[in-house]
Formats: C-alpha cells, sequence, structure tokens
C-alpha cells in the first residue's frame, strides 16, 4: 500500500525534485552517523571491562563519539527541510497538473460525480500521498541505513551475531506484510468514508 502510494505521488507530480534527491542522501548519512557511535562505545566499553582503561584512548573515543552525534545533529538539520522542501514541492505540482486535468473534462463528468468525493480526492487523498513522500520517506532511508551499517560492524566482529540478527529478518518481513495487508484493506474503505461525509456535509450546506 505505501508503495502504491509512493509511486502516486511520483505519477501525479511527473518527477522528482533534485532537492529531495539530495535530502534523501544525506538522510542515508545520517543514518550511517548514527550507528558509526556504536563501534566507538563498544572499543570503550571493551577497555573498561578488560582493565586496560587508558585516559587518552577514553578521550580519543569520547571526542570521536561527540563529532560523530554533532555531525550527525548538522545532517540531519539539513536533510529533513531539503525533503520537506521538495516533497511539497512536487505534492503542489501535482495538485496543478490534478486541476490542469479537470479543466479539460467536459461539463457532463462533473454532474456523475458528487462535489464532495471530488474534494476529498484533491484534499485528504491528495494529502496521504503527501505525507508518505515529507514525513515516512526520509525517515525510512535514514532507519534503513543504519541497520545495514550496524549488520556490517556484526560481521566484522563476529559473524555468528550478524547470523542472528539475520535470523530475525523474516518475522519483520511479516510483520510488516501484514501491516501493508490492513493498510490495504482498510485505507480504502477510510477514503471512501471520508468521501462519503464530505459529499454529505457538502450536501447539507448547499440545502441550507
Amino acid at each position: 500500500m505505501i508503495r502504491a502510494l509512493f509511486q502516486a505521488g511520483y505519477r501525479l507530480s511527473g518527477g522528482r525534485d533534485a532537492r529531495l534527491t539530495q535530502g534523501l542522501r544525506l538522510a542515508a548519512l545520517e543514518g550511517a552517523l548514527a550507528a558509526a557511535l556504536y563501534p566507538l562505545l563498544y572499543l570503550l566499553l571493551m577497555d573498561v571491562l578488560s582493565g586496560r582503561i587508558e585516559l587518552q584512548r577514553t578521550l580519543l573515543f569520547s571526542a570521536g563519539m561527540l563529532v560523530f552525534l554533532v555531525a550527525r545533529m548538522l545532517v540531519g538539520a539539513r536533510s529533513m527541510p531539503l525533503i520537506f522542501t521538495g516533497a511539497y514541492a512536487m505534492m503542489g505540482e501535482a495538485r496543478l497538473r490534478v486541476a490542469d486535468r479537470l479543466r479539460h473534462l467536459p461539463m457532463g463528468w462533473f454532474s456523475r460525480i458528487r462535489s464532495g468525493d471530488l474534494g476529498a480526492r484533491l484534499t485528504s487523498d491528495l494529502e496521504l500521498v503527501e505525507n508518505i513522500w515529507s514525513h515516512f520517506l526520509g525517515v525510512f532511508v535514514a532507519g534503513l541505513s543504519m541497520p545495514l551499517f550496524l549488520l556490517g560492524f556484526l560481521g566484522w566482529l563476529d559473524w555468528r551475531l550478524c547470523m542472528v540478527v539475520l535470523l530475525t529478518l523474516p518475522l519483520s518481513v511479516l510483520a510488516l506484510a501484514w501491516n501493508q495487508w490492513l493498510m490495504r484493506r482498510e485505507v480504502p474503505r477510510l477514503s471512501a468514508a471520508n468521501a462519503h461525509a464530505q459529499s454529505e456535509i457538502l450536501d447539507y450546506v448547499q440545502g441550507i
């Protein structure tokens, strides 16, 4: 369902904004920077547990974690505005394209469509697609790059740990598939109910 909504936004807008692409790249970098803290923390804990902790190494690891943390915050502060600006620009173009399409339709077509239903398609339905592009996509990219980096670290640390984590992925895929099934079943009903409610309200107001 999310994939269909994502593709719908791309088709409606007719292209992808360069700011969105740049923001997604920075979001991937943000996830990698977030994951980079853990190898340094691991090395610091190993020094503590082995009893050979040294002030110079501790300061070095602490400074490294601080640098990664600040870099992540700076990259995130840059990526999110780019993602939001690009996504909203794309969906603004999508609304213009839909309005232009409606402008060329024969008047008889509008007599067969309830005004509230058409209004719901132009507002809440487009807003749903817009939220996928602006709110979900950046978080998804950042959230995907972080575990991939950590899997590489686990593979370097101990391949058995990496395999244990990989064995849990099918459960995640099943949970995601179940969530997608629920969305495919419920979202059309929600959209239809929303369109019906808007149509009834508009009819009621016009009657008054």
